[in-house]
């Protein structure tokens, strides 16, 4: 039984949704699709009956959207959102039933239906799908931003493994979480030896005070900062190193950490120059 796409032209439609409608009854279909309309929803809905048809339906085609009676001559609603959560994960599944108790309802919430609408009760289902659709698009765009955030932090690692500068990443919380292979190759130190706090057993004693209280001052009133101090090689040598660090903020203007560039010291400071460069990532 297929309905087509119905619209009413006095409204402007963004987007047609695909429903996938399991019910054996034409009466209770035909019903569904006037509460869909009167809710002003632009759809095409597509109404199967039988096991066969349904895992056909979701095999051959995509859908935003099932909607499903619980009682079936074939089979129920449980098996029918077992069926859907195999073949589309994550498909929003609404049960419309004039047979769901609440035991069952919380059963079927349970096992990963997003909602129940009784069908005494329709005014309740285009609410019901727009919050599902809702949350579809939440969960995507959370799924899509964390995406972007580790490729970013990957081109970023990327970057600053092969750059010929010393980088190290500290979040708000001033504690360091990263430093990048030209930092430990110079120093000679292994990544979890340096992480929280253990780079400080690279500065020179008489520096180390000095650093921190610079640092943390700075941080604390997220004010500009600079400071030389010398750093240990590989070799048991110090350099000196003359950082500069800014704070950094996100787009909401939230407190992110500190950008630090390099600068050349100064030749009373001796011949060793290297470039250090401090970047803390955002959240």
């Amino acid at each position: 039984m297929n309905f087509g796409k119905r619209e009413r032209l006095s409204e402007v439609r963004v987007k047609t949704l695909n429903i996938l409608l399991l019910e054996d009854s034409s009466l209770d279909a035909e019903l569904i699709q006037d509460y869909l309309l009167d809710g002003g929803l632009d759809f095409s809905l597509l109404c199967v009956e039988t096991r066969a048809d349904f895992v056909g339906a979701l095999e051959n085609n995509c859908y935003d959207l099932i909607l499903a009676d619980y009682m079936l001559p074939e089979f129920n609603g449980l098996e029918a959102l077992e069926i859907a959560r195999s073949i589309c994960p994550g498909l929003p599944f609404i049960f419309v039933s004039a047979t769901l108790g609440e035991e069952l309802a919380i059963e079927t919430l349970k096992n990963g239906a997003t909602d129940y609408v009784v069908k005494r009760g329709l005014t309740r289902l285009v609410p019901s799908i727009q919050r599902a659709l809702r949350e579809v698009k939440e969960r995507l765009d959370r799924k899509l931003a964390e995406i972007h955030r580790q490729e970013s932090e990957e081109r970023f690692r990327m970057m600053a493994d092969t750059a010929p500068v010393m980088i190290w990443m500290s979040g708000i919380d001033k504690v360091c979480n990263y430093f990048n292979q030209v930092w430990l190759d110079f120093t000679g130190r292994s990544l979890a030896s340096v992480m929280d706090w253990g780079w400080k057993e690279s500065l020179h004693p008489e520096d180390l005070q000095y650093c921190l209280d610079t640092y943390g001052n700075a941080f604390d009133a997220r004010n500009e900062f600079r400071m030389e101090v010398r750093l240990r090689r590989y070799d048991g040598d110090y350099g000196w190193i003359l950082a500069t660090g800014l704070p950094r903020y996100r787009p909401d203007r939230t407190f992110a950490g500190y950008q630090k560039m390099g600068l050349k010291p100064p030749p009373s400071r001796g011949t060793f120059i290297y470039v250090f460069l401090d970047k803390t990532m955002l959240s």
